[in-house]
C-alpha cells in the first residue's frame, strides 16, 4: 500500500509532516514567513499551555 501526497502550496505547507519533500527555495520562503510572524514569549506559551491542560482535564 502506498500513500499519494497531494502537492502543496508553499503557503500552507505543513513542514511538520515527516518524509515530505520541498525544495531549498520553498524552505526560505516559510523561513522569511515566519521571521515576519510575532513570537510568543515563555509566558505566553506558558499560558496557551495551561488553558490547554485545563481543557483536556474538563473532558
Amino acid at each position: 500500500m502506498s500513500t499519494k501526497t497531494k502537492s502543496t502550496d508553499s503557503s500552507n505547507a505543513n513542514l511538520a509532516i515527516p518524509n515530505q519533500v520541498i525544495t531549498i527555495d520553498q524552505l526560505q520562503v516559510e523561513i522569511k514567513k515566519a521571521e515576519k510572524e510575532k513570537f510568543q514569549t515563555v509566558q505566553e506559551s506558558m499560558q496557551v499551555f495551561e488553558k490547554w491542560l485545563t481543557s483536556r482535564e474538563r473532558k
